[in-house]
């Protein structure tokens, strides 16, 4: 499982603990990445990243978006 972590620039954090899986919108429709896939992937700052945790999801805007820290658990 994997934490992560959007710093915004309003200065904004939003944290999601737990996740298993991220989803972004790609050309040819979703990406998925889970696993320590996670850790060397580059994601897309399209609009919307969506992440899942085995008890929780979350869609996370990129408005604004300055850096994303994927941390393993």
């Amino acid at each position: 499982m994997f934490d992560v972590t959007f710093k915004y620039a309003d200065n904004n954090t939003v944290i999601c603990q737990n996740i298993v899986r991220i989803e972004t919108v790609s050309g040819s429709g979703y990406r998925s990445i889970a696993g320590d896939e996670l850790l060397n992937c580059h994601l897309n700052h399209g609009s919307v990243i969506y992440l899942y945790s085995d008890s929780a999801n979350y869609s996370v805007s990129t408005a604004g978006l300055l850096s994303i820290a994927i941390k393993k658990q």
